[in-house]
């Protein structure tokens, strides 16, 4: 469900950009599940004592999703699991796609069948800087322009790593986890080809 929530608020509303094939797969893969009824006895007890359904308005910084349709999930704790691994895996997927130095907050508001607010899940990450950013040096354009992009991996991995301690869902975690491991990689990389590149361009003692 958590992939194929985030494929359908794509779907619904254009103006979040289209999401990755994976997502879209799966949202056939629960549309096919839902409609499947192995057990009769199963399928008899849905119609006496159908699922409370909930909604999942979503918020990509300024871009609002408005859930039209929500799904039948059987209690508040599942509706607020799903949220959560929702959130997680988004913002997970703009940090990899990494559009901006810090990317939008995304935040989803979890509704009743009576449209009446029941819980809210937020994920964000906020950057302060010491100082502002240090001016490009002559010969070393490179050096000073990649380290600071890895100083920028290593503070969205921190607060990846603080939001985790406050997540008590463990896919989340470990999801999360994987992103911040992958943002030291990151900046790794950058500080790598910062100082070699650097090297290079170091002018001469002489000139």
């Amino acid at each position: 469900m958590l992939s194929s929530l985030i494929a359908v608020l794509s779907v619904r509303r254009g103006n979040i950009g289209a999401e990755p094939a994976r997502l879209k797969a799966a949202l056939k893969e629960r549309q096919r599940a839902d409609t499947r009824f192995d057990d009769p006895f199963t399928c008899l007890d849905r119609f006496i004592t159908p699922m409370p359904r909930f909604y999942f308005d979503l918020l990509l910084g300024s871009d609002f999703n408005r859930d039209e349709v929500g799904y039948e999930i059987d209690s508040l704790r599942a509706a607020e699991i799903e949220a959560v691994r929702t959130a997680a895996d988004l913002m997970r997927d703009r940090l990899l796609k990494m559009q901006s130095a810090t990317p939008d907050g995304v935040r989803i508001e979890v509704t009743d069948e009576h449209r009446q607010p029941v819980l809210t899940v937020t994920v964000s990450i906020e950057v302060e800087r010491a100082g502002p950013m240090p001016p490009t040096c002559q010969g070393r354009a490179c050096l000073s322009i990649a380290v600071p992009k890895a100083v920028e991996y290593r503070r969205q991995a921190q607060a990846i790593r603080t939001i985790v301690e406050k997540i008590a869902i463990d896919e989340a975690r470990e999801q999360l986890l994987e992103t911040a491991e992958h943002l030291e990689e990151l900046a790794n990389e950058a500080e790598c080809k910062a100082y070699a590149d650097g090297s290079k361009l170091q002018p001469r003692s002489d000139a």
